[in-house]
């Protein structure tokens, strides 16, 4: 069964973050939705606490229900803040998004399928590496720092 819209499948992305773990290295992550002022507007940041000077690492997630060109764009823009970019696929839809899964790991984005039970699937994982605008990037992780991780 399909999702019926993206934000169904945004919602329920967040409703339960156990699928997040293995991408961003933790549970104790904090998510923001659709964070405004950035390179675009990701669906979600999540945010993992960083043993560094820089406070937490960002993740960016864009989610589609069949428009996997669309969503490989913006989720390419999100690397100016994020230390990694991914695609989320409605799994009933993410066919031809798997055909071309090779794009995506010459671009360095990940691609996840999530099925309307809840199955999150890694097609591909993103590489992770330092976003290439650092202002964006601070930003970024101050809204996720304004969150805070211990509330």
């Amino acid at each position: 069964m399909a999702w019926r819209t993206e934000e169904d499948l945004i919602t329920a992305l967040v409703c339960d973050m156990t699928w997040a773990e293995p991408l961003v290295g933790t549970h104790n992550a904090l998510v923001l939705r659709e964070a405004k002022g950035l390179f675009g507007i990701p669906d979600l940041i999540v945010g993992a606490p960083s043993d560094g000077e820089s406070g937490c690492v960002c993740f960016a997630f864009e989610a589609k229900l069949c428009n996997w060109k669309r969503a490989l764009a913006q989720a390419y823009k999100y690397l100016s803040f994020s230390s990694a970019s991914y695609v989320v696929m409605d799994a009933s839809k993410a066919r031809s998004a798997i055909a071309q899964a090779e794009l995506f790991r010459q671009a360095g984005i990940g691609l996840l399928s999530f099925s309307s039970e809840g199955e999150v699937c890694c097609v591909v994982p993103a590489v992770v590496s330092r976003p290439s605008s650092d202002a964006l990037s601070s930003k970024a992780k101050q809204s996720l720092e304004d969150l805070s991780f211990y509330d």
